[in-house]
Formats: C-alpha cells, structure tokens, sequence
C-alpha cells in the first residue's frame, strides 16, 4: 500500500500521476505537490536525513528552477551533502544578480568559504555587511575569511563586531575571536575569553582544545601561530584541523 511507501517513491508516483494533465500553466495540483515536496524535506532535514532531504529538494528544484528562494533551500542541501561545485552551479546565478536577497548573499559567502575561495567569501560578506551593519553572520563571515587570509587584525574587528550583533550561541564567535587573538600573541586575553566561552558552554571539545593548546604554548612562553590553510570555520593551530560551527 502507499503508506508504506518511502517518501521518493510516493512522490515520483505522485508526479507521474500528475504529469498527464500538467500541460498548460501551474495547477493546483502542481502546487499541491511542490508544497508537499518542500514539507517532505523540510520533515527529513529535520530528522537528520540529509540524503532524503537532498533528494526531495532536487525534484522541488527541478520543477523550479527560476525561483530563488527554491535555489537557495537546494543550495543550502547540497552544501549539507558536501557537494559544494554543484550548490556553486545552483547559486551562483542568484548570488551575482544585482537584486539578490540578503539571504542568498549569506548563504553564498558561506558556500565560498567552505570552497576555500575565501577572497570572494570576503567580498561577498563586505556587499551583505552593506545592506545589514547589523548582520553578525555577515560579520562572523568576513572574520573567518579575513583569518583565513592572515589579516588577524582585521579579523579579530570583523569578530567583535559579530559578537555585538550575535543572537542566541556566542560561543563559535568567542572561540573564533580567541584564535584570532592568539594569532596576533595577545594570548592572555584569548585565554580569559576561552574561559569564559568554557563556562557558558563545558560541554564544546573545541573550546576546551583550544584553551589547552594556547595555555600549554603560553606556558613555554613560545609564540602562537595558527593554521590558515583549511576552510574551517574554528582553528586551533596545527595540532587540530577540524572544528567546524552549525548558520
């Protein structure tokens, strides 16, 4: 019976059933299905099945192919997937547009990022930060983007301005912020926001690592130097490579 169908073969028997009286203009019918699609991934992006939601996104998309708004939530699934080239295709067209919406700004600076490309992530951050001062994931963007490039100084202000708009979990940001400062040897003041990031979150690994690893070094009274080389989004020096935050 249907109902113990999974959701991909319920929906290609739904667009088969559909496809015989699709020939004109959109129908109800067809906005029937492109609402149940989109909440048929929005349920399995909640659930943790990225692969299910990906591919109810794409059937969604492959019927909208126009609309922004759709190409956004498929480029945002496809970059959950890690399949970045193609949420690159997806959004690129949307990104570029004189007209493109905060929204799919953010989500492609942060898809550059997580391309490495991260000259172009800045820029992208520095045209949202324009239309939004106020936008701490524009910030917080840029700040990772500008580490990532070595200009530290520059990206500990880009931080703190993140952390003066920050709504809800803080903790990334001051984590991002203490390497930063590391970076520049201003290891004591990393030190007490680690702590203090510590305190609200004892739980974060990558909090704890980082205060060990910048304590340790500040006690052999050598310098700090961080990798810059990965697209992650926290960097704890050579010695970790992957610390990677949730927007």
């Amino acid at each position: 019976m249907i109902k113990h169908l999974p959701l991909l073969a319920f929906f290609a028997i739904a667009a088969l059933t559909l496809s015989g009286c699709a020939t004109g203009p959109a129908t109800s019918g067809n906005a029937g299905l492109d609402s149940a699609l989109e909440s048929a991934a929005a349920r399995a992006e909640a659930g943790g099945n990225n692969a299910e939601a990906l591919a109810l996104m794409e059937k969604y998309y492959a019927r909208n192919p126009q609309n922004p708004e759709v190409a956004l939530r498929f480029a945002k699934s496809l970059r959950a997937n890690g399949e970045l080239n193609k949420a690159n295709l997806v959004l690129g067209p949307f990104a570029k547009d004189a007209k493109a919406s905060a929204a799919v700004l953010n989500e492609y600076a942060m898809l550059q990022m997580d391309r490495g490309e991260f000259k172009a992530a800045e820029t992208t951050a520095r045209k949202l930060i324009k239309l939004d001062e106020n936008n701490y994931e524009a910030w917080q963007v840029l700040g990772i983007s500008l580490d990532a490039q070595t200009f530290h100084e520059q990206s500990e202000t880009a931080f703190r301005k993140a952390l003066e708009h920050a709504k809800g979990d803080k903790v990334p940001l001051m984590n991002n912020l203490a390497l930063s400062l590391a970076a520049q040897e201003k290891v004591d003041e990393a030190i007490e926001i680690l702590r203090e990031a510590k305190r609200m979150a004892p739980n974060r690994t990558e909090v704890e690592r980082n205060l060990r690893i910048i304590s340790t070094l500040n006690e052999k009274a050598g310098p700090y130097v961080p990798s810059t080389s990965a697209p992650t989004k926290e960097k704890a020096g050579a010695a970790a490579d992957e610390a990677k935050t949730n927007n």
